[in-house]
């Protein structure tokens, strides 16, 4: 048996105004595309699987999407703080 572990960032918007500093509708699409299409993909192939992961995520995105993040709690997945903002280190 092998054991990994898998860890996601969850950052939706999030990246994208604070640490990029971006805010043009085609930056923050890449957002919601994340949200909309990304996230549901990943959470059905890890279904497939019968993977856990941990997901890291900035406050600012459990409020704004909070139905994915209960998505990503009901399957049974791990939920991380990661910043407020996903700040940038430097």
């Amino acid at each position: 048996m092998t054991t990994v572990c898998l860890t996601f960032d969850f950052d939706a918007l999030s990246i994208w105004f604070s640490t990029f500093k971006q805010t043009t509708p085609t930056a923050l699409s890449r957002g919601e595309y994340g949200v909309r299409a990304g996230l549901p993909r990943i959470l059905t192939m890890l279904a497939r699987q019968g993977l856990r992961a941990t997901f890291f995520t900035p406050v600012h995105t459990a409020r704004n999407f909070s139905s994915p993040l209960e998505a990503i709690v009901s399957a049974g997945h791990e939920v991380a703080a990661h910043g407020l903002l996903l700040e940038s280190p430097v």
